[in-house]
Order: structure tokens, then sequence, then C-alpha cells
């Protein structure tokens, strides 16, 4: 669940700039607290006149929400960001830069940031920008009580909220999506304190290391990163540069960089929140309390060193999601058309890695007690490690991470440890009159087992506890013992008597309960987890069958499909999981399997070797040396548009109705149609015989 925003009184640009000068300025953004507040002033002239920074707001009547307008420079519209109106004290939720400077002209007011970039309008609906252009016209006036000013075309728009997706947009009238709004200006109280710079961030030119600290920022428009919720994005705060170092101001979300082990990367912030694209109706951005699939990224270089942010398993609409800039930062499916809006850097302190700090856990020990200096510790440290036996005890085990460390005790019963990793301290103690068992555990890859004890009284019960790597599971877990027959290996797992020790789950960790009662030696196997698929035939109705080398098949592996067409037909398709799939000269296909799959096909009747004479357009013939032996002809008198039938009827053959257009027939049928005979005379002349289907 998302906590709520701590709500601050609105932060602004204080940079002072005057319209007629041409000094410039870096803006720096005021971080509010008790004293700096925003106080209502009575309209645009007495904004302009009171020469501080001023914040702009818009009501909506419909539901009382007021939205301010955010000051930073912008080439899409500027989302429309919350505030809370309390009499005449107006406060904003997070932080951001709201300052305006108004500036009186011959015409109207100019509205620029700190930087000095212009309000000013395109010919859009959705065209509030913040910038320059020289076909803007930068003079406002307030019209209808509306802010309003010329468009890049020329047209007088109004400034106001959208509200169905909150941003600020520029409409041709005040009737329609920006109605009933209440427009007011605030100025900033005194006593506010400018949110200075806390350090000077490089650029990185390499892809972020593992534990690297970065401030990813938006060139296009000049906006860095902040944890700040604006509806389902999150919010940008402008940044300023000394030179090509980045000033990195509190605002900005400073993110923990970490890669795994498939080269994904999760961005993190100081007080644990992970950066997360959101998919439901639509998507968007936030900072969620854990990670998820969700909150796994890769990073794209590109020619201009800029970088896409790619969200590894949020896909909307068919569409992998890439972090984009729009109204705030956002995941968007990646358009060519505005690649800019999909480039960002990050910056941060080149070569920083932050120490790492480990826990040091001590487990609770009969008959003594063990004490360490610390429990949290940076890596590379040392710890003093204090074992104390009860009185008529003595310490018979000490185990760091399944490794015996007793041997390294002092005469007092002290030692230092060097922690590279989080470990676990387990002791061990008994009255020396006790008889005992000792188990020892012989490492293995990719997994490790070990017992709650490493020494144990005879017949005593022992938990092994089972923690494979991910991929793997365990599928041998060996106990050897030796006695007066000999050396003995069990196979918990597969023992002889065909019943394998079952596994309990404790604490989310698998285990085994054994009695020992030999000194043992425990050894686990850890394999790679193979998941199997099933292949299922489904035989087709007629026309031939279909059958597959093997229908269980380990994951990636391959099944040969074999397609067999009955007498008289062939393959018309071969389905796998309703797809086609091609077939090669054998009817054969390979298909590699990664889900379970459904084998089918169809079969067809297999086409006559002779195929049937079509009757649909015969062409007028001018010269009887193009027929061919075997053509078919239709022999027509184009006087009476008869053609010759090949019924005898005892005295002749009739003649057939054809209609004859642009010298072709097009309603022959098959009672017309003759096939050539050619043979060549005694005299080298060509002979024709016509004959019907019948070879008469």
């Amino acid at each position: 669940m998302k906590k709520p925003l701590f709500k601050r009184v609105v932060t602004l640009l204080l940079a002072l700039m005057m319209s007629f000068s041409g000094m410039s300025f870096n803006a720096r953004t005021v971080k509010a607290d008790s004293s700096s507040t925003w106080e209502k002033v009575t309209d645009i002239a007495a904004a302009a006149a009171s020469g501080k920074q001023v914040a702009i707001t818009m009501t909506a009547s419909s539901n009382g929400t007021t939205y301010v307008l955010p000051a930073a420079a912008t080439s899409s519209a500027p989302v429309a960001v919350v505030a809370e109106k309390n009499g005449n004290e107006l406060v904003v939720n997070g932080t951001g830069d709201y300052g305006w400077t108004i500036a009186t002209t011959d015409d109207g007011y100019t509205i620029t940031n700190g930087n000095g970039d212009h309000l000013y309008l395109i010919n859009n609906n959705n065209g509030v920008r913040v910038g320059s252009n020289s076909s803007a016209s930068y003079v406002w006036t307030i019209a209808s009580g509306y802010l309003s000013a010329k468009d890049t075309a020329g047209n007088t728009r109004y400034l106001g909220v959208y509200k169905t997706n909150p941003d600020w947009r520029c409409y041709t009238n005040t009737t329609g999506n920006i109605a009933s709004q209440t427009l007011e200006f605030w100025t900033l109280a005194e006593g506010a304190t400018p949110e200075e710079p806390i350090a000077q961030l490089d650029k990185f030119t390499t892809a972020p290391e593992n534990n690297a600290k970065v401030v990813i920022y938006y060139p296009e428009d000049g906006l860095a990163l902040t944890a700040n919720a604006a509806g389902s994005k999150l919010a940008g705060v402008a940044a300023t540069f000394e030179g090509d170092k980045l000033n990195q101001l509190p605002s900005m979300a400073y993110l923990t960089v970490t890669k795994d082990s498939n080269g994904y990367y999760t961005f993190t912030t100081e007080d644990g929140k992970v950066l997360t694209a959101t998919v439901g109706n639509s998507t968007g951005l936030t900072f969620a309390d854990a990670a998820s699939d969700l909150s796994l990224w890769t990073l794209e270089q590109q020619a201009d060193g800029t970088w896409y942010i790619v969200s590894v398993n949020a896909v909307y609409d068919n569409k992998q999601q890439y972090l984009e800039y729009y109204n705030g930062f956002t995941v968007y499916g990646f358009q060519d058309s505005s690649v800019a809006a999909y480039k960002f850097d990050f910056y941060g302190v080149q070569g920083e890695t932050p120490v790492e700090t480990y826990t040091v856990t001590v487990k609770d020990s009969n008959q003594g007690a063990v004490t360490v200096s610390d429990n949290e510790v940076e890596a590379g440290s040392d710890i003093l490690i204090t074992v104390t036996p009860e009185d008529g005890c003595e310490l018979i085990s000490l185990m760091i991470n399944n490794v015996e460390h007793i041997d390294d005790l002092d005469s007092e019963g002290k030692m230092t440890f060097t922690v590279n990793e989080n470990i676990v301290i387990r002791a061990q103690f008994k009255d020396s009159a006790e008889l005992t068992r000792h188990i020892t555990v012989v490492p293995s890859e990719h997994g490790v087992i070990y017992p709650d004890f490493y020494v144990v009284e005879n017949d005593q019960d022992i938990t092994i506890y089972v923690e494979p790597e991910e991929g793997y599971e365990l599928t041998n877990l060996y106990l050897r013992y030796s006695d007066v027959n000999g050396d003995h290996e069990i196979d918990l797992l597969h023992p002889e008597s065909g019943n394998p020790y079952r596994p309990y789950e404790e604490d989310g960790k698998t285990v085994y309960y054994v009695t020992i009662d030999w000194d043992v030696e425990l050894e686990g196997v850890f394999s790679p987890i193979v998941v199997t698929h099933t292949v299922t035939v489904q035989q087709p109705a007629e026309g031939g069958t279909v059958s597959v080398d093997k229908t269980e098949v380990a994951h990636g592996e391959t099944v040969v499909i074999t397609t067999a067409p009955a007498e008289g037909y062939i393959l018309d398709k071969l389905l796998v999981n309703g797809v086609e799939t091609a077939v090669d000269a054998e009817g054969k296909a390979t298909v590699t399997v990664t889900a379970d799959i459904t084998v089918t096909a169809t079969f067809k009747v297999k086409p006559s070797d002779n195929p049937p004479v079509t009757y649909d357009t015969w062409e007028l013939l001018t010269d009887i040396n193009e027929l061919q032996d075997g053509d078919c002809v239709i022999i027509v008198n184009d006087a009476n548009s008869k053609a010759l039938s090949t019924n005898y009827n005892g005295y002749y053959n009739a003649g057939e109705d054809v209609t004859i257009v642009d010298d072709k027939v097009t309603n022959a049928t098959e009672t017309m149609v003759w096939t050539v005979g050619i043979t060549t005379g005694t005299d080298g002349s060509k002979i024709y015989t016509f004959s019907t289907a019948e070879g008469k």
C-alpha cells in the first residue's frame, strides 16, 4: 500500500529575474518549512507588482479541486499538481518548482520561470509549453476570468485544467473541457529558504555498476526524477549544472542500483522504495514498498550516450513498456515519432560503491552463551566473539556459517572474526560426563545443508536444514557412518527400504529429522530443477494420422512430429496449440517445447493428376498453328453464335448457343469441348482430329 505524501508548503524557483534584464540566473527550489507559505493576492496586476515569485492555480467548481501550474521547462503539457487552499494559504503535496515571475508589458504580461523560460501556447488544445518559440506570443491577458494568449497560429486560447487526466491545456473557448474554473495568484511569504544543492554529480558514460547511486535525468526538459507522485506518474524537479556537473537537490530521488545475475536492474530509494512500472487500465510509474516483476529494468545505450530504460515485464497493449517523460515520469510503448521522450541520463559519483553491511546472528545455546561486539557491521570489519560456558560445562563446538572455529578461541574463550557476509554463529556445550556424537558436513555445490547441532548426545534427534540455490533442488542426502560392521552410506531421499525420509517445512525452509547414534558425515547433492511438459496428440477424424516421438519433454528440448496421410489424401495443416506449423518434405516437424502443447492435423483429398477442364473463358484462336496435341477447344460458328456439340443424335451433331463478347466465350459447357489430336501426313502436313471426352 502506498504511504501518503506528507503535505509540504508549495516550493518554487527563487531566482530573481526582471523581464527587461539580459541577466541569467540558476533556478533554485524553495524548500518548504514551517515559515514558508503562499499568500493569495487579488489579481495578476498585484502579482506582477509584488516583485515576488508567483504561483498560478485553477480551482474546478465541479469537484472543488485546486491545481497548481509547475514552473519547470517542458515540451509537453504540464501536469496539473493537486494543491490545497486553507483560507489565504496555499499548500501543495510534495516538492517541485511552482514559482513564476510575472512582468508587465505594454500589451499585457509575460510569465517566465527562474531560467527565463516563457509560458506560451502552440496551435493545439494540448499546446501549453514552457520554453522558447520564435513563432509564439509571450503576452498574456485576463479574459473571461482566464489567462489568455495567442497561439503560434494567431488563435486566442484560454489556459485551464483538463480534469479527466489532470494537465494544463489551452482551448479556444471556456465553455467546454475547462469550463467553470477559478483563476488565482499567490505570492511567497517572507521566510522561505532555498533548497541548496547537497552534491555535484558526474554523468555516467557507461552503465551504472551494482550498488552505485544515481539520479535519473531527462535532458529534453532538464528535469530530474523525484519520489513524489503526480497522479499515476512521478514528478520531476528542474535541475541546474555547474559546468557539466549536475547539482543534486534533496528532492531528487537518489537511487541505489542493483544488478542481478540476469543483468536486470532495480532502482531503490534511500528509504527502501523500489522504482516500479504499473500496468492496469493504463500505465504509470511509482515507488513501491517492495520489489516485484515490474521493478526489473534493462538499459540500452544510444549513439548520443543517453539511455533507454526498458521494463523487463511490463507489457501494455502488446507493447513492451519504456520509461518515458510525458507530463511526468511514466512508462509507455516505444514510438519512433517521439524518441526524445524515452532518452535519459544517469548522474552520480563515478566509482561510488556504498559500503555493504552484514548481519551477525547468534543462535541460542544451552549450558553456555555467545556474545558478539556488534550485530550489524560493515564489510571487512572485525567483530569480537566471546564464548562463556556455564559452571561445570565446556564448549564442544563453535560453528560460524557451518565451519568449525573452536580452535580459533584463545584461552579466555575469545576470538576476532572478519565479516564479509551475513554470518550465523552456533555454539554447543556439554557436561563432561555426557556421551556425544559428532556431525560433519561435506560442502555442496548449488546449495547448503546444515544440522541444528554438530555435537549431540547419543540417540539424540537432529534437524537437517536444506537451502538450495535458485533453480536447483536436493536430489540426494547422504548420511555416512562407521560401526563394527564397516562403513555405511544411506541416501535419506532414496533409502534401501524404499521409504524416504519425509521432508517438513519449518520457517520457510525444508528440513529432515534424523536420530543420531554414531558419528556421522552428511552430504547433500543439488541438481538443476527439470521442468517437463506434456505433448498431447489429437488424431484427425479422417485422412491420416499424427504421431510424436515422445509425450513428455524437458523444458527447451524438442519433439519430432510426424504426419502420415492416408491413401488418396495429403496434409492440409499441422497445428501446434492451434498455430499452423511447417513440415519438411517427409511430413515431419521438429518443435522446441517450452510449455504443454497439443498437436493435431487436417488432411484433404489428393488432387487428380489430370485436373478437370474449366469452362469459364474461351478466347478466339486466330492461328491454328498455335494448337498443341492434347489441347481442348470449342468450335463456334460466330455467324449464328452456335458451338458444335459433342452430343451425336444419330444424324448429326447439334449446335449449342453461346455468347460471344470481344472474341471471347464465357458460357461454354462440357458438351462443347473437343480434344485436339495432331499427326503428320506423308507429305509432312499436319492432320488434325477432334475427339469427345469418350474418345469419339
